[in-house]
């Protein structure tokens, strides 16, 4: 888990030529149609760096290899109501031989707090697995260890820290549940 603004994500996860990835960022959610929102770069997805709500876990992608074509769901509410599913969790994974979620985090829709953002594994096999340790490998060379598994971005620091509340559930939580940590 870990504090970023987009240009953490971008710097570590993109502008690193230590790395080579080759990967697509696909919206989760529910539609009306089975069309997919894929992006192939963190710097394409829409309002990177601000979270959709106040709360963690709302905006969230699937990282799939650029190969990949995921298969929306199909599912019948029941007002009978048709729609699609883009979830990490009920995609068919035979399709994807790597898939990761993330939950992107960022400035609250208040301007006050910074929400945390997550990065995990939806399958367990090699390819998955490879590319999670590419991912962590990167937390770890770029942002900042504060404590218990929790990373922070450099310009998350320089930009927030002592200005907004750092998060980890959302922005209703009492200020007492906040991440603290010292630079």
């Amino acid at each position: 888990m870990f504090f970023a603004t987009a240009a953490d994500m971008v710097n570590a996860f993109e502008n690193d030529e230590r790395i080579d990835i080759n990967v697509k960022y696909i919206r989760c959610g529910f539609y009306d149609i089975p069309f997919i929102n894929e992006y192939y770069s963190l710097n394409d997805i829409p309002n990177i760096g601000y979270s959709s709500g106040n709360s963690q876990g709302l905006d969230n992608y699937y990282i799939v290899e650029k190969a990949a074509i995921p298969n929306p769901d199909k599912k019948i509410l029941k007002d009978g109501k048709t729609v699609f599913s883009v979830d990490p969790w009920n995609v068919d994974k035979r399709e994807n031989s790597a898939l990761i979620k993330i939950s992107l985090g960022g400035l609250s829709k208040s301007g006050d707090c910074l929400i945390h953002a997550e990065i995990s594994t939806c399958s367990d096999n090699d390819p998955t697995n490879k590319l999670m340790k590419i991912f962590k490998s990167q937390i770890r060379k770029n942002f900042i260890k504060a404590h218990s598994g929790w990373w922070i971005g450099l310009e998350a620091i320089d930009k927030y820290y002592n200005k907004v509340r750092f998060v980890s559930i959302g922005a209703g939580e009492p200020e007492s549940c906040d991440f603290r940590f010292s630079v």
